[in-house]
């Protein structure tokens, strides 16, 4: 086990030993444990001396690890400087517990790379209220997808009545017998009455829910692949450096391909258009759960705070930053354009940003299995 260079850091990780919270990870550049700190005993079960010099990949499931996600998470710290997840770990016994993930690089003052740190937190508390919630909702979703069946009924059967209608008017407007001019007035009266009742019963709320119709299993790299290639000339000409960072165990989706597209194209377009000469933007994905995280980071112009929750309204964009190396400002329809298909796909985005000038992170997240787990 490493022991701490300075009394900074032992005292730093003298707190950690008593912290209830958190598990702090030393590993070595090949990923392996250097260090066993804070609260990851009790979190793990494992003493420190068990684990040292074990690749770290142990706390991971079977499923993380046949999709390569320990290594994955690794590169991705590697190159990006740091790497957040959401998911399940291990502990000795063989239970499950969600987890909060960071891990970062450690880095010399030369920027030369030392190993990584992994801080991690026991958020299943969290992941219990979020399936709770995903309950609530699977509860509210199949209400309104009975209220789609019954308005799709009611539409039937509110035809049914219009035949004899018509055909009752065209009788009425020629010269008929009285008794044939009565019968069709009972026509009528019948059939408005059965109108009127069908549309009593619907009551008010005809509220339906829409989804694309047209779902396919795709392997989500080779989308991602053909939404970054189609803009690496327009980051060339604007001296961004753009990444792919994909796992390399393929992550079967179920998306609409137009849809997932669009998605995908708002979102590298928009990093790309907001940020600087000179400057990066990075794709990723990887899974957590039953979904698939797709992350596009720059480190453009950013997002104001007041804005942040705000910034995937139709219309609302952020202005450039008044250095003349920004993009013009755009439309404000993409990112309502992406809210929209994600909702539709039973997913969700959203963006974090540290402030203006400090770049910007948007989170697409997407039920692998349509319908979504909730619904």
């Amino acid at each position: 086990m490493t022991s701490p260079d300075t009394p900074q850091v032992e005292w730093i990780l003298g707190a950690l030993q008593v912290a209830r919270e958190l598990s702090v990870l030393h590993l070595t550049t090949d990923g392996r444990i250097a260090g066993w700190h804070g609260a990851a005993e009790r979190m793990f079960g494992y003493p420190g001396e068990a684990v040292a010099g074990q690749p770290y990949d142990f706390m991971f499931t079977e499923e993380d690890r046949a999709r390569g996600v320990p290594q994955h998470e690794i590169e991705l710290a590697r190159q990006t400087g740091r790497s957040e997840d959401d998911r399940w770990h291990l502990r000795r016994d063989g239970s499950r517990f969600w987890a909060s993930g960071l891990l970062g690089r450690h880095n010399d003052p030369s920027g030369q790379l030392l190993g990584y740190v992994k801080v991690v937190r026991d958020r299943t508390d969290l992941r219990m209220r979020m399936e709770a919630l995903q309950s609530r909702v699977n509860t509210l979703v199949g209400e309104l997808e009975r209220r789609n069946a019954a308005l799709m009924t009611l539409l039937h059967e509110l035809r049914n009545p219009v035949g004899p209608l018509l055909s009752a008017a065209h009788l009425l407007q020629q010269e008929i017998p009285v008794d044939a001019r009565r019968q069709m007035v009972d026509v009528v009266l019948r059939q408005t009455q059965v109108l009127k009742r069908l549309l009593d019963d619907a009551g008010t709320d005809t509220e339906r829910v829409v989804r694309p119709q047209r779902f396919r299993r795709l392997v989500l790299q080779e989308v991602l692949c053909a939404a970054v290639d189609g803009f690496r000339d327009e980051a060339q000409r604007r001296q961004v450096l753009l990444q792919l960072i994909p796992p390399a165990a393929p992550i079967h989706i179920d998306a609409d391909p137009d849809c997932l597209q669009q998605m995908l194209l708002n979102l590298v377009s928009n990093a790309i258009k907001y940020s600087k000469h000179g400057g990066r933007v990075s794709v990723s994905a990887t899974v957590e759960g039953g979904m698939t995280l797709i992350r596009v980071e720059d480190d453009g112009i950013g997002i104001a705070p007041e804005n942040v929750e705000r910034i995937f309204e139709l219309f609302t964009r952020e202005p450039p930053d008044g250095e003349g190396d920004a993009a013009p400002i755009g439309s404000g329809i993409g990112l309502a354009v992406v809210k929209r298909l994600a909702s539709q796909h039973g997913g969700f985005v959203e963006a974090r940003s540290p402030g203006r000038g400090m770049g910007s992170v948007f989170l697409l997240q997407l039920p692998l299995r349509h319908p979504p787990p909730w619904g």
